[in-house]
């Protein structure tokens, strides 16, 4: 009996589960040097963590859930963002899979804020990706500018060519 009492005063604690994939390559590789690579992927698996759990986007969660129902002022809601801090934990699985693990009271309170979470990467991956295709676009028109006048360049140089040296080039000039 006392066993069963002391399980009944524990609080319910409930954990919502979630994996993502995270495509981090860029549309034009960076460089070909592997050592850079491993701490370019480093670098980009601690930044999935900190975008997931910065303080802005927790404070996003809390709005965006039944958490905001019991806040009144803007120093709750940064307390709820590091109670949330807390209670997420982000880890990879392998180089583009992260687990993401959301303990609270309630499954529904639980599974609301993982899925607040993978809502807010979306969105923010969403705009970096845009910003990204924007950037290779317009390297991509610099390179085929920079072609172009490469061709024109040597167009010129061999219209040139052919005029100085049009008696001396077979097929060229009359049949007489």
């Amino acid at each position: 009996i006392l066993g069963w009492l002391a399980v009944s005063q524990m609080p319910s604690r409930y954990d919502s589960r979630a994996r993502v994939f995270v495509q981090m390559r860029s549309i034009l590789p960076a460089g070909a040097d592997s050592a850079n690579a491993m701490g370019d992927q480093q670098r980009d698996i601690d930044t999935v963590r900190q975008t997931l759990t910065s303080a802005v986007n927790l404070e996003k969660v809390v709005r965006g859930t039944d958490l905001a129902k019991t806040v009144s002022s803007d120093r709750d809601i940064a307390d709820r963002a590091a109670g949330l801090q807390q209670a997420i934990k982000i880890t990879a699985q392998q180089d583009n899979l992260f687990e993401i693990v959301t303990t609270a009271a309630s499954p529904k309170l639980a599974t609301s804020i993982t899925q607040k979470l993978i809502d807010i990467f979306q969105e923010s991956n969403l705009a970096g990706d845009r910003t990204e295709t924007r950037q290779s676009l317009a390297f991509l028109d610099q390179q085929i500018a920079g072609r172009a006048k490469q061709l024109e360049g040597a167009d010129q140089r061999r219209m040139a060519f052919d005029s100085q040296f049009a008696g001396i080039l077979p097929g060229a000039g009359s049949i007489s």
